[in-house]
């Protein structure tokens, strides 16, 4: 099955996200008190799950065949 819908600025914009969080995550390491990277340990969490929550509604609506699930 092709992928019914495909939008060349939902990866760009995902892969530049990850790309400034990874970038992020390099500075925050070179830190060395808790203060200062408190906010990017958040950051990752909450985008994390977002993210797992983001794919399993994907991979649902794809799996039951209902592809207006997804894009409602």
């Amino acid at each position: 099955m092709l992928w019914p819908y495909f939008d060349l600025g939902i990866p760009r914009l995902f892969g530049a996200s990850l790309l400034g969080l990874s970038f992020l995550n390099l500075l925050s390491y070179r830190k060395k008190e808790w203060e200062c990277v408190k906010i990017v340990v958040l950051t990752m969490i909450v985008w994390i799950i977002i993210e797992i929550a983001a794919m399993i509604y994907i991979h649902v609506g794809v799996e039951t065949g209902n592809i207006g699930f997804i894009f409602m």
